[in-house]
């Protein structure tokens, strides 16, 4: 049972968020924040101290049955709900202590990494006319041919972006005379990131093809289809399906494009520096992005082997 007090200022803070989130974020959103309501019961918020969201936090493990990661997205929300609360002066300034919450372990998926050959077998099925299947047992049907999906897999691959950078990258950070592709990610958008990349040939030809395309267009973005479909979770399941037509394991997704674009120039011998510029990922992360091929290893231990003695 929610009070109906708290449940009010909950409303408030979500249409504080409803200027910059979508439709299907609020919801969720909503669903944390609920979650913490009813653990509270009739509890004023402004009484909500560090230990009640320590034993929330338990009760999400034991009823709940919540993942780790599951449980850091839900904790996330409540935190921006409770801090919103103190800057209006609800709760009492350092009455919380986000220091003393314990920790929860950020558990990464298991997803694989695309190879050269998986990449031209997924890109040759995302070209071939047919319609897509069925994304799930109670979805719509067959999806027609969507030609805009190859090209998304050719900008992933050749710059490792992210998913949400590669369907809004944007003609104006297009400079086909500095032959350069300018990113802007949004996971880092607070801190102002940009990342430069040239262009690959395979990239240029295909960002040409679709300028030419889209000659005298209104849309700002490169794959404006793609720009559109981005936050609707129908986009990441026809690129699930594609991977699956291609024989590709379910670990395949689009993130492993950047997996894949991170072991290529590091196993090609390109020093770690220039590869986590080029991503945006710091060295620590790097670390867990990486596959380092047999021969990769095989080639440093040969460059750096003691000669043998004569």
């Amino acid at each position: 049972m929610i009070h109906d007090e708290n449940k009010a200022r909950a409303v408030e803070w979500l249409k504080v968020c409803e200027a910059g989130c979508c439709k299907g974020s609020l919801e969720l959103y909503w669903e944390a924040v609920s979650n913490f309501l009813q653990y509270i019961g009739e509890k004023p918020l402004s009484t909500v101290n560090t230990v009640d969201i320590a034993h929330w936090l338990v009760s999400l493990k034991r009823d709940d049955d919540r993942s780790n990661n599951g449980a850091r997205f839900l904790l996330g929300r409540v935190k921006s709900f409770l801090l919103y609360l103190e800057d209006e002066g609800t709760i009492p300034p350092r009455q919380i202590l986000w220091r003393r919450i314990p920790r929860i372990p950020k558990v990464l998926p298991d997803m694989a990494c695309f190879t050269e050959d998986e990449y031209r077998r997924t890109l040759a099925v995302a070209r071939n006319p047919e319609p897509l299947p069925k994304i799930a047992s109670k979805g719509p049907g067959p999806q027609p041919f969507k030609p805009w999906i190859s090209s998304l897999l050719v900008v992933g691959w050749n710059t490792g972006a992210r998913i949400s950078d590669a369907a809004g990258l944007r003609w104006e950070d297009v400079d086909f005379e500095a032959g350069t592709v300018t990113l802007h990610p949004q996971k880092r958008k607070r801190v102002g990131q940009t990342i430069v990349l040239p262009m690959t040939e395979e990239l240029r030809a295909e960002l040409e093809r679709l300028r030419a395309g889209q000659n005298g267009s209104p849309f700002p973005h490169v794959l404006p289809e793609a720009a559109g479909y981005y936050g609707d979770r129908r986009l990441r399941g026809w690129l699930h399906a594609l991977c699956g037509r291609a024989g590709l394991s379910p670990k395949h997704r689009f993130h492993s494009l950047r997996h894949g674009f991170a072991t290529r120039l590091l196993n090609n011998g390109v020093d770690s520096l220039t590869v986590s510029a080029m991503t945006g990922q710091s060295l620590m992360v790097l670390q867990r992005y990486v596959h380092v091929s047999l021969d990769a290893k095989r080639a440093a231990l040969n460059a750096y082997a003691p000669s043998p003695k004569r």
